[in-house]
């Protein structure tokens, strides 16, 4: 009787420590698995229909993008309906392949597709004569916001290409954690 009532007791202590506080972490391992999945998607060259679907919570079109691959950076094309750029070219949301690697960099290097509640701030990339930096604003299990500013030397001038975006990711209105926006300014 009493080893049955010591085996009942280990049971409730192992049931209380290791199953029960499972889905009171659950929203920072979503967190986790969504920038995993983000990794994952964008590593390609295209995003197909169904990760959109699942990635996105964009109701409205971003604002224009700049690819940087270029010199001088040129003007992506501008107001087609994000879903179907994303299908033929994942680098638009990013102002390019080189802006692409380095967020996807970031993601990675930062701790967000990690456990971990910290997670590096700022990130600084030198790509020829392109500068790109990346700043974690806000982390939360509702919000992640990153900032990404571009910098480019305009060959033979002097002038400079100047883009920055804020890319916020954040629980939709059926609780599930996407990208929200994309704002850009240059």
């Amino acid at each position: 009787m009493l080893k049955t009532l010591l085996f009942i007791q280990k049971l409730i202590l192992f049931f209380t420590i290791s199953i029960l506080p499972q889905p009171l972490c659950a929203k920072g391992t979503d967190t986790k698995s969504y920038f995993d999945r983000f990794y994952v998607v964008f590593s390609s060259d295209k995003v197909k229909s169904s990760d959109y679907d699942l990635l996105f919570d964009i109701n409205d079109n971003p604002s224009s993008f700049v690819n940087y691959d270029m010199i001088p950076p040129e003007p992506m094309q501008d107001g087609i309906n994000l879903k179907k750029l994303l299908s033929e070219d994942a680098s638009i949301i990013f102002n390019g392949l080189k802006g692409k690697r380095h967020f996807l960099m970031f993601i990675k290097k930062s701790g967000l597709m990690s456990n971990t509640n910290s997670h590096i701030r700022e990130m600084k990339f030198k790509d020829g004569q392109t500068i790109f930096e990346y700043s974690l604003k806000e982390y939360s299990v509702q919000n992640v916001v990153i900032n990404a500013n571009i910098i480019s030397a305009i060959p033979d001038s002097d002038m400079v290409s100047e883009m920055s975006c804020e890319y916020r990711f954040s629980e939709s209105t059926t609780k599930v954690f996407n990208l929200s926006s994309v704002n850009c300014a240059g």
